[in-house]
């Protein structure tokens, strides 16, 4: 409060809207949810696929995440996503493991993320956009 009245009104509005991080809750898992039903067809019948997709909430942003056998290295998994709201596209996937990066891909111009070779553990993935992050945090890869 005591460094809003200092900036400028315009300013404050810039500093917030920069800084928007949002972490993502698990609305459903394991099939496709009712919320999310036109994004089960993107990723439903996929070869190797586990039990998914996950999806998970962002106020206005819904992320769907699948972990499916990775065709190219036998025994690893691929993370497949699909991000869908009003700033789904122009940023970057982040995956961290222990606290150590351990992949950056591009989310393209329709929302999917595609992260390959990935080993059995728990993973935070950061969807970072223009203006907005979304934390999807814990999510477990196993074989």
């Amino acid at each position: 409060a005591g460094l809003a009245r200092d900036l400028e009104p315009g300013l404050l509005k810039q500093v917030t809207d920069r800084a928007r991080v949002l972490i993502a809750r698990l609305v459903s898992g394991g099939q496709a949810g009712h919320l999310f039903n036109s994004a089960a067809p993107a990723l439903a019948g996929l070869r190797g696929q586990e039990a998914g997709p996950y999806l998970y909430q962002a106020e206005e942003i819904q992320v769907a995440i699948e972990v499916q056998d990775d065709a190219r290295q036998p025994g690893r998994k691929s993370l497949l996503g699909l991000a869908m709201g009003p700033e789904p596209t122009g940023g970057l996937a982040l995956l961290w493991q222990a606290e150590q990066r351990v992949a950056v891909v591009p989310v393209d111009d329709l929302g999917s993320i595609a992260i390959p070779d990935l080993g059995p553990g728990s993973y935070d993935l950061i969807l970072s956009g223009p203006q907005t992050e979304i934390h999807i945090q814990e999510l477990q890869i196993t074989h």
